[in-house]
């Protein structure tokens, strides 16, 4: 009863799709006849606030880096990444129904076979300094990325590009090496977002977004204002945006309850009924294809073994982990990245069980029945510390030695992740299946953790990309899913919802499964009531 209320709380505050709202409730086993009952009585009731203009928002971040800048190919935090989307826009964008929507990019078209793509430009875009959006600015920004020395995590999203060119000043032509049917929809990651051409300084941004930078210090604190020549009628409502990280969590918490700030970005799931207390908050739970996994670099020992990776996977009762962990606000994980959320999530698959005897039995074939493995982890993820703790648990009912170590959250992208051998992170929801499995999994992928490599896996990635057949596009996701759970090197027992909360005094939110905040683009759409 708790979580439909919620769901009817949320919905008529306007942060619920008509879409989402029903699919939720139906997923919680409501009849049809009783959802459009609701539906009927949640409708009329539905806000229809006339927004307020004006204010300063405030959001507090779950982690923040001292290397950030404002290059959107190659940003290093979450943080960092909630203010690009204030600053830039990309090529489209992805609604809350995973569909993609004209954004710079008013139209695109591609040719039977989907391996040359046409992208119309939105005319009459100014760069915050006055110069107009051009094609010039599009080819420019996505070849930055296609740049194998720039290192930017949006590589695997364009590297099947074969040549971009400009056609005329609002129009860029695309051949790709291969079919892609969804490529459309790669053009509304985040490190794809649109910069003028020849940009080389990145200590401030030139976007074409709703906000300008007014100040930034990388790793604490920015503040950006409203952009007078902003290319959406009517946007933004606010005045300024300031963001700032709060890595502890009761901190943040306590940051939201007595004011300091209005939106907090990845609440605890252990302060979930502390939220539900406070009057004058707001929960905000999102079921996504998020994922707090526990990563092993498949280059290093022990980790090499295939013996000693599943091992590891074995050692989670996953029911159990999520009630304990998660609160049951998740959907349970089977060691590859495509949740349920997805349409091509593969049910085919048995979830895999707790099993400590086999698990004891490969580890002592590899030689490592013994070893204490050391697991480090921070506050980076929803739920890790949590998770990583209740993990070494299970690990040692079973009789295998899991040593949790909790390192700093500040510095974290930098000095752990692809770095260290055994760790705990988390992984943004990518906009489709294709998307999801390319950016960890893909070979010549810069963001492959795991660096688990396999030449067989990238051919059925290129092919799904170019098969319409809905059948045969099921068999090539379901073979992907399969080789990732049973040989790559993340363990994921768990997709959390995306829990967030705000003042209600923060209105027009509309929740999206790709990312916490409205896929960290609140600030964009939302106004503070008085």
């Amino acid at each position: 009863m708790e979580r439909i209320e919620s769901c009817v709380r949320q919905f008529e505050a306007g942060r619920m799709s008509r879409r989402q709202f029903v699919k939720r409730l139906t997923g919680l086993g409501l009849s049809a006849s009783l959802v459009s009952t609701i539906l009927a009585a949640s409708s009329s009731r539905a806000s229809a606030d006339t927004p307020v203009k004006g204010g300063r928002l405030r959001i507090g971040f779950t982690e923040g880096s001292q290397k950030e800048h404002w290059d959107p190919a190659r940003r290093y935090s979450r943080m960092m990444n909630g203010r690009n989307n204030s600053v830039y826009n990309t090529l489209i964008d992805v609604n809350s129904e995973l569909k993609p929507e004209p954004a710079l990019a008013e139209s695109w078209d591609s040719n039977d076979a989907a391996d040359e793509w046409v992208f119309k430009i939105r005319k009459g875009v100014e760069f915050h300094d006055g110069r107009s959006l051009r094609a010039e600015d599009v080819v420019f920004s996505i070849s930055r990325v296609m740049d194998p020395d720039l290192g930017s995590g949006g590589k695997s999203f364009v590297s099947d590009i074969e040549d971009i060119r400009v056609e005329d000043p609002h129009t860029v032509r695309i051949k790709l090496q291969s079919a892609n049917v969804d490529f459309p929809m790669f053009f509304g990651a985040d490190f794809l977002h649109i910069i003028p051409e020849g940009t080389s300084d990145f200590s401030t941004a030139n976007g074409t977004g709703p906000f300008k930078v007014e100040f930034f210090e990388a790793g604490r604190s920015a503040l950006v204002v409203r952009n007078p020549n902003y290319w959406k009628s009517g946007l933004p409502h606010l005045d300024e945006v300031e963001t700032f990280a709060i890595s502890d969590d009761v901190a943040r918490l306590n940051a939201l309850i007595s004011g300091d700030i209005h939106c907090l970005q990845g609440l605890s799931p252990t302060l979930v009924d502390k939220v539900k207390d406070t009057t004058g908050l707001e929960l905000l739970s999102t079921p996504s294809g998020y994922r707090v996994p526990a990563i092993m670099r498949t280059d290093t020992p022990p980790y090499d073994d295939p013996n000693v990776r599943l091992a590891l996977k074995l050692l989670i009762d996953r029911e159990k982990y999520n009630q304990i962990v998660y609160r049951g606000l998740s959907t349970v994980g089977n060691d590859h990245p495509v949740g349920q959320i997805y349409p091509e999530y593969c049910d085919e698959i048995p979830i895999r069980e707790y099993d400590p005897d086999q698990a004891k039995s490969l580890l002592k074939k590899a030689g490592y029945l013994d070893h204490t493995f050391e697991l480090l982890v921070s506050t980076v993820g929803i739920g890790a510390l949590e998770g990583a703790q209740v993990y070494s648990q299970m690990a040692a009912a079973a009789g295998v030695n899991v040593k949790v170590v909790r390192v700093p959250t500040d510095g974290f992208w930098d000095a752990v992740w692809m770095v260290k051998p055994f760790h705990w992170a988390h992984w943004s929801m990518r906009s489709t299946a294709n998307l999801q499995l390319a950016v960890a999994f893909k070979s010549d992928s810069s963001w492959n953790d795991t660096f688990w490599y396999k030449d067989d896996f990238d051919k059925l990635l290129l092919e799904a990309r170019a098969t319409f057949d809905e059948a045969r596009r099921k068999e090539l996701y379901c073979a992907m899913q399969q080789m990732v759970r049973d040989d790559a090197g993340q363990i994921i027992p768990a997709f959390p919802n995306i829990i967030d909360a705000v003042s209600s005094n923060v209105k027009n939110i509309t929740l999206h499964p790709l990312g916490s905040l409205g896929n960290l683009k609140i600030q964009n759409d939302c106004w503070l009531e008085a």
